[in-house]
């Protein structure tokens, strides 16, 4: 009997932990190092790929290799240089979106964030074409891209990050995502497509 108490309390502060850690993935400050984590296990519906797995400079991509209905919207990403002026690059991108009668959107995220992975997955996969096929995403890494970003107001305690570049490439509108839940993904696309109906 006197190991089923401590075996208890052993599974205890195993959940307690489980439950720290699940709650506060994305909540709390993003580290100032990288944040490495391999994937527990990967699925073809739901891949584990960084955020920052977009093309080089300019390059507009589709969400997914599928061929889109003709004439469809789709969701398209951009990833500036690592060695690039982050502001020149998104005031360029910024109306060439505009001419093209698109919204351009800077996105932080992280490989290790939750919500960020499923948003990823979702866009890249062409989920979220019907709601955002006027949609452009910039993606940047929360961590490696964090000092660029800050240079340019784009400020964040919580990811993943959404915010509007302004005529100048500095943030206009922001939104910082707190929910690790599944509820993450509606605020997302809620705020996402209110912003592209109001271009």
């Amino acid at each position: 009997m006197s190991g089923r108490p401590q075996r208890s309390l052993v599974v205890r502060a195993a959940l307690v932990a489980l439950v720290a850690v699940a709650l506060g993935a994305c909540s709390r400050e993003v580290p100032r190092e990288p944040v490495v984590r391999e994937p527990t296990g990967s699925t073809a519906a739901s891949p584990a790929v960084s955020p920052v797995s977009a093309p080089a400079a300019s390059a507009v991509a589709p969400a997914s290799a599928a061929a889109p209905a003709r004439g469809a919207a789709r969701l398209a990403f951009l990833a500036p240089p690592a060695d690039a002026d982050l502001g020149a690059f998104l005031r360029t991108e910024r109306l060439r979106a505009k001419a093209g009668g698109r919204l351009l959107v800077v996105y932080a995220g992280a490989s290790w964030c939750p919500p960020c992975k499923r948003f990823h997955a979702a866009a890249h996969g062409g989920e979220l074409d019907a709601d955002l096929g006027a949609t452009t995403l910039v993606e940047l890494d929360a961590d490696n891209d964090r000092a660029r970003l800050e240079a340019l107001g784009y400020m964040y305690k919580n990811i993943p990050y959404f915010a509007i570049p302004g005529e100048n490439g500095r943030v206009h509108e922001a939104l910082s995502v707190v929910d690790t839940t599944q509820g993450a993904q509606r605020q997302i696309v809620d705020t996402l497509t209110r912003w592209q109906a109001a271009r």
